[in-house]
């Protein structure tokens, strides 16, 4: 009896499932470029002090707009040139990656974090807890996002740390609903009943059999939060709300630049190209872990890809 017990309380086989994404991402080359990608961004903002060329902050007036190392009077000591005051562009890029990546994570982790407490709380427990915890969701998004996170920063004043704060408090809601749908639909799985039958409290079903199962919608939603993070970040910074000079960032750059398009394109060229592509990467990931992640379009595509097989040795055979 608590054998069969136990097996109907084990959830479905989440390593097994991540095991399975990682042995399939080789097969799609447009995310695999897009995680190597990501990998070379994450690496390079993790050891900026140590791969960066040079000071990102080292104004250098004498070396002000050189072109990249291709163009007429470029040099190699400033690979992709310099800005309007002499400073590095590769440095600052890799640096600005390091503060648009800090303030990602963090923000992800802060309001994932927090948006999956109350998720959890509000689709297992339900009634008051479950309406207030929705009503308080709602009314936070009927608020305009951008527009309230620019208010709030211009009366306490830009800073790394605020900057988190704020983006976090007006992102957990994404993180509730998700985990809400998803609990409810969990609470009627056999297996979440039979652990509740066997004696199970809230706190060990909540982690044991319930959270195991949102590993896959939260990577999916943490991966399109850090894309958004990153582009309202760049946002603040180039509104002049964000990453302060002499530090960097990538909406900074452009903001500081882009008076100078006409004599120095690549100031603004590159923090612009980096941004665009980080956050499609990021999207791209998003996208393809959020049908590898679900069991029904994993069965669909293999079902294809059986009958595209079945096709190719049907007509091998006819030639033959």
């Amino acid at each position: 009896m608590t054998d069969t017990v136990r097996s109907m309380t084990s959830p479905p086989n989440a390593w097994a499932r991540a095991r399975r994404i990682a042995r399939v991402l080789l097969e799609d080359k447009l995310v695999l470029v897009s995680f190597v990608f990501v990998s070379i961004v994450v690496l390079a903002a993790v050891l900026a002090p140590y791969v960066a060329p040079a000071s990102p902050s080292k104004v250098v007036l004498i070396d002000r707009l050189i072109p990249p190392v291709w163009g007429d009077g470029g040099r190699w000591s400033n690979v992709l040139g310099t800005d309007s005051l002499g400073r590095d562009i590769l440095s600052r890029l890799i640096f600005g990656a390091r503060n648009s990546l800090l303030i990602g994570f963090s923000v992800v982790l802060i309001a994932g974090t927090f948006g999956t407490m109350l998720g959890l709380i509000a689709g297992y427990k339900g009634g008051f807890a479950d309406t207030f915890i929705m009503r308080l969701a709602d009314a936070q998004l009927a608020f305009p996002g951008l527009l309230l996170v620019i208010l709030i920063i211009s009366v306490l004043g830009p800073s790394i740390p605020i900057i988190i704060a704020v983006i976090a408090v007006y992102g957990w809601m994404i993180f509730a609903r998700l985990v809400r749908g998803n609990v409810l639909q969990l609470r009627e799985e056999l297996y979440v009943r039979a652990a509740e039958m066997a004696g199970c409290g809230p706190l060990r079903l909540m982690r044991r059999h319930l959270l195991p199962n949102l590993a896959s919608p939260l990577m999916t939603q943490s991966m399109l939060e850090l894309a958004r993070v990153i582009l309202v970040e760049a946002s603040l910074s180039y509104l002049g709300l964000g990453i302060q000079p002499p530090n960097s960032s990538w909406g900074l750059m452009v903001a500081e630049n882009q008076t100078y398009l006409r004599d120095g394109w690549w100031t603004v060229f590159f923090p612009g190209i980096i941004l665009v592509l980080t956050v499609m990467a990021l999207n791209l990931i998003s996208s393809w872990l959020r049908v590898r992640s679900d069991p029904q379009q994993v069965d669909l595509i293999a079902a294809r890809r059986r009958s595209s097989d079945k096709s190719r040795s049907g007509r091998e055979g006819i030639e033959e």
